[in-house]
């Protein structure tokens, strides 16, 4: 142990990092940030502020520190950052399928009131290229080592495997999990707002309301207010053209990081 972050999560979106970040959250080996994405070693980087990122994480000298930010995946520099900052952490690197990445985030996009655009219009002013994993784990295996590196491709269905690929990758040996600590996923994705504008305006507040009342509190909050100003609407799916414009897109990428991963 040491008191600096021992580890990033860091890759796709939409591919559990909500849910690891719940489940660890009060778990006694591990420690992760009081906020499930600290956006420290991109959006809100300051080498003079690393004593207010690591003093958001409880036990560091105690505990394995994990910082939970997908987002890391979309600057080059926060990886280099955070080698500076730490050339002996370990990384946990998620992908996830391009097409079902893509439509889940145009999903959550529609359900959480930030878009009401058709598929078509989405895809057009959809910023393609954060989707664009390749370059970062080259990048990670370059910097921290492929053997401190474990690469994952997201599995929905299978959480509690990946969980436990992350936990020996830590080499946590007493880790404890008892099942009944997998929260419900509640799956808002299928979801529509009664209405935009509002919904809008209530996640702003949301995310004012995370360093007055906790993370949890909102959390709760949020599942309340969810079940009354959501209706049951979105019933969507890609046809075969939508979905071959995505494969086209992202097939370089994506043999890319399966070559990287054979260790080509």
């Amino acid at each position: 142990m040491s008191d600096k972050v021992d580890c990033f999560y860091v890759g796709s979106m939409r591919s559990g990092s909500t849910w690891l970040h719940s489940v660890l959250s009060n778990n006694s080996s591990v420690s992760v940030h009081r906020e499930k994405e600290v956006y420290f070693f991109d959006r809100q980087f300051c080498w003079d502020k690393i004593s207010n990122y690591e003093n958001g994480f409880d036990g560091l000298s105690s505990k394995v520190g994990l910082d939970i930010s997908p987002t890391y995946c979309e600057d080059l520099k926060s990886i280099d950052r955070i080698f500076a900052y730490n050339p002996y952490a370990k990384v946990v690197f998620v992908y996830r399928d391009h097409v079902d990445l893509v439509f889940s985030q145009y999903k959550y996009m529609l359900s959480n009131g930030c878009s009401d655009q058709n598929f078509d219009d989405f895809w057009v002013s959809f910023r393609k290229e954060k989707f664009l994993f390749y370059p970062y784990l080259r990048t990670c295996i370059e910097r921290f080592g492929r053997d401190n590196v474990l690469v994952l491709e997201f599995d929905g269905n299978n959480l509690e495997n990946q969980l436990y690929a992350i936990i020996d990758f830590l080499g946590l040996e007493n880790f404890e999990f008892d099942g009944s600590e997998i929260l419900e996923q509640v799956n808002t994705s299928n979801r529509m707002p009664r209405n935009y504008r509002f919904y809008s305006w209530a996640r702003k507040l949301a995310k004012v309301l995370v360093p007055i009342v906790g993370l949890r509190a909102v959390r709760s909050l949020r599942s309340k207010f969810d079940s009354y100003f959501r209706t049951e609407s979105l019933s969507i799916r890609l046809d075969a053209e939508q979905k071959d414009r995505i494969l086209k897109y992202y097939s370089t990428d994506r043999s890319k990081i399966v070559s990287l991963i054979k260790g080509g």
